[in-house]
């Protein structure tokens, strides 16, 4: 049961790589595995704002029979608004901030690589616009992918330069 036929169509797709077979034992830990590989693909997809809240299943058993009925449902979970949830989301603009903190200047200077903003407070550029290049994943134009924060993340958080680094979406 899906609330969502784009949603519904991705998930038939992909079935092949589910993790839940016939003949298998039935367990919680396999049910959340699979919910939790399906949101990946779907961020991983440009839908930012699903979570594992949206997938539930309802097992059917029958008396005197090891066999289960397994459903799985894809819906809004209750008290979520009807907002842009459903919708693929894409990356407009790319701003690197950067501030020297022991600096005591406070200008603040913009430049401009690849399509992507940097803003600079202090004497100097500490990490140069190709070595930010290199490890930014996100790119303007293109959809939001949860493994490219991810990715972003861990090559900003690698800098030697970098004190403190984060990705923030707005």
């Amino acid at each position: 049961a899906f609330d969502n036929d784009s949603i519904r169509n991705i998930i038939l797709s992909d079935s092949l790589n589910t993790l839940l077979r016939r003949g298998i034992p039935l367990n919680t830990e396999i049910l959340y595995s699979e919910r939790s590989r399906i949101i990946k693909k779907l961020r991983n997809m440009g839908y930012y704002r699903l979570n594992n809240e949206y997938i539930s299943f309802t097992a059917d058993t029958t008396y005197n029979s090891t066999d289960v009925v397994l459903t799985m449902h894809f819906s809004r979970p209750v008290g979520t608004p009807h907002t842009d949830d459903y919708q693929v989301f894409s990356i407009s603009k790319v701003n690197v901030q950067e501030s020297s903190p022991e600096s005591t200047n406070t200008q603040i200077d913009t430049s401009y690589f690849r399509n992507i903003t940097y803003t600079h407070q202090g004497d100097k550029i500490d990490i140069y616009r190709k070595v930010y290049d290199r490890i930014l994943q996100i790119r303007p134009d293109s959809i939001y992918r949860d493994i490219d924060v991810q990715n972003t993340n861990k090559g900003i958080g690698a800098l030697s330069a970098v004190k403190f680094g984060t990705v923030r979406l707005t």
